[in-house]
């Protein structure tokens, strides 16, 4: 049941998502952030014209901002001499710990600069102003002092403020596609919902038609191919699931990292509550294999899915290795130690010692450590000569 529940969860973060009425845009000219409470880096009076500016609001109680948080730091060193960089602290809860406890717990202050919106100024300015729902956006500023672009996530965040800095964005056609996603999402909207109560209520017939009215919207909602997938798995219709298995993976999500990597962590862990006989493992290993030639073998959780997958079909050596390099690669602690459990899990299964060796010294050339050979049986005695 833990997949369902997963999948409601994702929905109805999708629905909170959606965009409201705007009344600035791609284009216009960017709200200050004058009256803000500068707590790291050179307060900023004005946008400095003849450099780029990038805007991202968070909350210290973000559980999942691990990957905003690297960006905002690789941007603020790579691009030091053009851009400044601004993390904006919005909406912290109680319970949450502050901005000056999130500074004193590092073990050295941020490159770029953090400031601390005050009685939500800066949410209305922002995020209410560019229709937001979700408080976790980052904005970029041109050198004009104009909002060039907008993004919930960070996926295309860095090749997108390369663009700018090199002055070949084209904030236009974002802004013509941006507000297509967000007229798109808004009639998604009552979908949304509709399909997590359908999940929920393990309704897989309504699953499959709410996906397929999805995948009509955009483009950008292919990814609902391999919930419909999972729906036709729960109905046991292995052949329908089989074609639509075919279909999806050439027409629907093929380029599509996020979408391959969840559908293979569907069909390889044993925890997703989806009786075995229905577990299309090869189906899981070409997903996985795919999202990691598309992410350059460079997201943790990719890799992972990839490693779950050998798991699944018995290769705990090869998992072990995938998932050891995994750990290595995420920066998230919580997320680290999850994926070193696995890990754990994944060793004891090859033979190995659940806690892996120490790295090895830089520039050491060391092989990676294999498990040991089993020792051959002693042959049988030869029985005495009558």
């Amino acid at each position: 049941m833990g997949i369902i529940r997963t999948l409601c969860c994702w929905l109805l973060a999708a629905a909170s998502c959606a965009a409201g009425e705007t009344q600035i845009w791609i284009g216009d000219d960017a709200p200050s952030l004058a009256g803000v409470e500068w707590l790291s880096g050179e307060p900023l009076d004005d946008w400095e014209r003849r450099r780029i500016h990038v805007v991202s609001f968070w909350s210290t109680g973000c559980k999942d901002c691990s990957g905003r948080e690297t960006a905002m730091q690789r941007a603020a060193e790579t691009h030091a001499d053009d851009v400044n960089v601004v993390r904006l602290a919005a909406f912290t809860r109680g319970g949450e710990p502050t901005v000056e406890e999130w500074l004193a717990g590092r073990e050295s202050p941020p490159a770029y600069r953090v400031a601390r919106d005050r009685k939500e100024a800066m949410e209305r300015a922002w995020l209410d102003a560019t229709g937001r729902r979700d408080r976790h956006v980052t904005y970029i500023v041109d050198k004009r002092g104009d909002l060039v672009w907008l993004g919930e996530d960070v996926t295309d965040f860095d090749e997108t403020l390369e663009a700018v800095v090199a002055g070949k964005f084209d904030s236009r056609r974002f802004g013509k596609e941006q507000a297509a996603r967000d007229e798109a999402a808004a009639r998604a909207d009552p979908l949304w919902w509709k399909l997590a109560n359908s999940i929920g209520s393990e309704n897989w017939e309504r699953v499959i038609e709410i996906c397929d009215e999805l995948m009509e919207l955009h483009p950008d909602y292919q990814s609902y191919a391999v919930d419909k997938y999972h729906a036709l798995l729960r109905l046991g219709n292995t052949s329908k699931a089989g074609a639509w298995a075919r279909t999806m993976l050439k027409r629907h999500i093929w380029d599509d990292p996020d979408s391959l990597s969840r559908l293979a962590w569907m069909l390889a862990d044993d925890e997703t509550g989806l009786d075995e006989r229905v577990r299309d493992l090869e189906l899981a290993l070409k997903s996985a294999e795919r999202a990691d030639e598309l992410t350059s073998h460079a997201r943790p959780w990719v890799i992972q899915a990839l490693a779950q997958a050998h798991f699944a079909k018995g290769d705990a050596l090869r998992a072990s290795e995938l998932q050891g390099e995994a750990v290595d690669l995420e920066q998230d602690e919580s997320l680290k130690q999850l994926a070193l459990d696995r890990l754990k899990r994944f060793r004891v299964a090859a033979g190995l010692p659940a806690d892996p060796p120490p790295p090895p010294p830089p520039g050491s050339s060391e092989a990676p450590e294999a498990p040991e050979a089993p020792e051959a049986p002693e042959a049988p005695e030869a029985p005495e000569a009558p």
